[in-house]
């Protein structure tokens, strides 16, 4: 059923320089109710117990794009550039 699907997130991984790409999507179903910012933070949690040895997580967001710019700096991501429509921002991890 896919109104049980809330979504997912994806790390992509370039292990020899200690970086992941992160991405988020959410099923239209469950927008709006306030899950992104949990799904986004308990992802980054279990990636980081996982022991990847990744220390930056990087995410690229369109600059119109506001709930998920709201997301992921109440996540803890800090904006690192702007660039042809993108906002790009990093988390260090611990």
């Amino acid at each position: 059923n896919e109104a049980s699907k809330v979504g997912m997130t994806r790390f992509d991984i370039e292990r020899h320089k200690g970086i992941a790409e992160i991405s988020i999507n959410l099923n239209p179903v469950f927008r709006g109710q306030g899950l992104a910012e949990k799904l986004l933070s308990e992802s980054i949690g279990f990636f980081a117990s996982a022991g990847t040895g990744i220390q930056l997580i990087n995410a690229t967001i369109r600059e119109s794009n506001e709930a998920s710019t709201k997301i992921f700096t109440s996540t803890g991501f800090t904006e690192v550039s702007r660039a042809e429509g993108f906002v790009h921002y990093s988390m260090r991890m611990n």
